[in-house]
């Protein structure tokens, strides 16, 4: 994973930096924004090999900036973790099923977190 970059888009300060520790001590490079339009702000500025989003946060939710996310670089479609402790929204679980997109609830373990970030990435190449 050295010298790959991650986009963390999170609003909860203590969710936050857990997950850009955990990215940084496995060698990940990582920018972070708090919200959706922040977060689409640093997509449209560069390429991302992982992208780790909450599901409800300012600025427009997970599934809102995700799928516009996917419009600008079409490749993250493959590169999304979702970290949510909304798994009782109907709406929410249903786009988290349906996309496929891998799904960690909060509270989460740190080696559960880091089991999804290889399987998510293992087989791609560095979006540089």
């Amino acid at each position: 994973m050295e010298g790959r970059a991650a986009l963390v888009v999170e609003d909860d300060a203590a969710v936050l930096d857990l997950v850009v520790t955990l990215l940084g001590q496995t060698g990940w490079h990582v920018d972070v924004a708090s919200g959706g339009r922040e977060g689409l702000e640093r997509v449209r500025a560069r390429r991302f090999d992982l992208v780790v989003s909450d599901m409800r946060m300012p600025e427009g939710g997970g599934e809102e900036f995700y799928r516009s996310a996917i419009l600008e670089d079409p490749a993250l479609q493959r590169r999304f973790i979702f970290i949510t402790g909304d798994t009782v929204n109907r709406s929410a679980w249903h786009f988290l099923r349906d996309g496929q997109v891998p799904i960690i609830e909060k509270p989460f373990q740190p080696a559960l977190f880091l089991d999804a970030v290889r399987r998510v990435t293992t087989s791609l190449t560095p979006s540089t």
